[in-house]
C-alpha cells in the first residue's frame, strides 16, 4: 500500500476501507483479471446491500471505497502489476435525491428576500413564471 506518502490517519482509514469491504468482495480475483464489470458489481453491492442489517452505504461510502481502490490500482499500474486500472473506468456513484448545500449568491438573495420579492414571487406576479 501507499503508507510512506499518507497520512497517519489516512493510511488507516484505507486500510480499515479494504479490510472491511474491497479484500472481502474482490479479494479472490487475481489483480492483472480485475474487470469494470467486476467493480461496477462491488460498488452496486455497496449501495444495495452492504451496509450494516442489509442496507445499503450511503453514496458517499461507496464513492470513497472506490477511490481507495482506484489509488492502490494507480500504485499496481505503476509496479507494472496490472495494464489498465478497472475502477478508473467505472462511474463514480451518483448523489441521486441530494441537492448541493452550497450557497449560490442567487440562493442568498433569494433566501434573504421576504417571499413576494423573491426570485420566483417576482416571476409570478408578472406571467413569467409560465413557459413560453
Amino acid at each position: 500500500m501507499i503508507k510512506p506518502r499518507r497520512a497517519p490517519r489516512t493510511y488507516d482509514s484505507y486500510a480499515a476501507e479494504i479490510r472491511r469491504n474491497i479484500a472481502p468482495a474482490l479479494g479472490h480475483l487475481q489483480l492483472d483479471k480485475l474487470t469494470p464489470q467486476d467493480v461496477q458489481h462491488f460498488l452496486n453491492h455497496l449501495s444495495e446491500s452492504g451496509g450494516t442489517k442489509s442496507q445499503g452505504l450511503s453514496p458517499r461510502t461507496v464513492s470513497y471505497n472506490r477511490a481507495v481502490l482506484r489509488k492502490a490500482l494507480n500504485q499496481a499500474l505503476k509496479w507494472g502489476e496490472v495494464t489498465r486500472n478497472a475502477a478508473t473506468l467505472v462511474a463514480r456513484p451518483r448523489f441521486a435525491g441530494t441537492k448541493s448545500s452550497r450557497s449560490t449568491p442567487t440562493r442568498r438573495i433569494a433566501s434573504s428576500m421576504p417571499h413576494k420579492a423573491s426570485a420566483g414571487g417576482a416571476l409570478h406576479g408578472r406571467g413569467l413564471d409560465r413557459a413560453a
